[in-house]
């Protein structure tokens, strides 16, 4: 077989080849960045090379030189070294085609059995196609809310980045998904379906969630709020995202109209009210810290009252020390006659100053009197 005979072959069998690859990837398959593609000059060897697109999108081809080749067609490539060529050649000959693909690459992460990146063969397949290589989803994955982050080719099909999936739908055969290389699919783990409650209520624990479900419904649930302990007035939400909302729970329950919808996963907390107390010392009946509830008056004379009482008969006066450093002395005719209504505040110090200093007998006699 001549040498004639052999090249007209080959160009032959090049040109086969070539028409099958445009069947199928298209004709309007634009080159990528590392796709490798074969020049054939007839009957000019020398010309006839096998180049690689570079980083920077573009071939070297001898003679033509550097020609921009990312984004661009086969047959436009073919057309640019042909007119490049007939500067020195007469009527040359010119097939281009695409040896080597460069890999369509699609990242899957999240809850699918075998995350990781994944060559897709071609510039776009199902989505299902695409997890199927990545294992199937493992039994946690969200099915409802698979997101799908769109690269530079998806995006210029889809024009959105990111895409919310309902895969369940997909899978149903109720929706058909692309995806494109370079994107990127993220299968969540599934948030169970609960609202998780703390603080300051009857049980604290976990409510079923369920669309729709509002505030007040889930304290309900959990049997109310302590309402002598609970600060009603900054009740915390916390989602999923960890961004925290501070509610007045107070106020929804006075005006049910302001409830609001509970999101699922949602953690709810109640805090405990800053403890309201004072001191008492001195002579009165018992002496200690006093405790009051939410909804009493923190005066002088209740928290006297709770230490049962002055003992009066041995009872000079009252010092009140506030925190703040100031001092205030009361007469004890005063604080009997009711002449003075006088506000405490947490943490302040209340001593009901002697008359004389009382040996323990004495001390005992005036506290029986104050039972009888």
């Amino acid at each position: 077989m001549s040498n004639n005979l052999v090249k007209k072959v080959a160009f032959f069998i090049f040109i086969i080849v070539s028409m099958i690859a445009l069947i199928m990837y298209g004709a309007d398959y634009k080159l990528r960045i590392n796709d490798v593609i074969k020049v054939y000059v007839h009957e000019q060897p020398d010309l006839s090379v096998t180049v690689k697109v570079g980083p920077d999108g573009n071939i070297s081809v001898p003679i033509v030189g550097v020609l921009k080749a990312e984004g661009r067609t086969i047959n436009e490539i073919s057309n640019d070294i042909k007119r490049g060529l007939e500067k020195y050649l007469n009527m040359p000959i010119v097939s281009v085609m695409v040896n080597q693909y460069a890999s369509f690459p699609v990242y899957v992460l999240g809850e699918v059995n075998s995350p990781g990146v994944y060559d897709i063969g071609q510039e776009m397949e199902r989505i299902e196609q695409v997890i199927a290589q990545a294992g199937n989803t493992t039994s946690s994955a969200n099915l409802r809310e698979i997101i799908v982050r769109r690269g530079k080719k998806g995006l210029e099909e889809m024009a959105k980045e990111i895409e919310k999936i309902d895969y369940e739908a997909v899978l149903e055969g109720k929706k058909s998904i692309w995806i494109y290389y370079g994107d990127t699919i993220y299968v969540p783990k599934i948030t169970r379906g609960t609202i998780k409650v703390i603080g300051e209520v009857a049980r604290s624990g976990e409510v079923n969630w369920y669309e729709g479900i509002k505030l007040l419904d889930v304290v309900a649930k959990v049997g109310g709020v302590n309402e002598d302990t609970a600060d009603m007035s900054n009740v915390k939400l916390i989602g999923l995202d960890n961004k925290v909302i501070e509610v007045d729970l107070q106020d929804i329950i006075e005006h049910p109209q302001k409830d609001i919808k509970i999101a699922r996963g949602t953690m709810i907390l109640i805090p405990k009210l800053k403890r309201r107390f004072v001191y008492v010392s001195g002579e009165v009946l018992y002496p200690r810290m006093v405790n009051f509830m939410k909804e009493e008056e923190m005066t002088l004379k209740n928290a006297i009252a709770k230490c049962g009482g002055v003992l009066t008969d041995n009872a000079k006066e009252i010092r009140l020390d506030r925190t703040t450093g100031e001092s205030t002395m009361i007469s004890i005719d005063n604080f009997l006659s009711d002449r003075e209504s006088i506000t405490v505040e947490p943490g302040d110090f209340i001593y009901v100053v002697p008359k004389n200093r009382l040996l323990p007998r004495e001390r005992m006699n005036i506290m029986i009197r104050a039972f009888q």
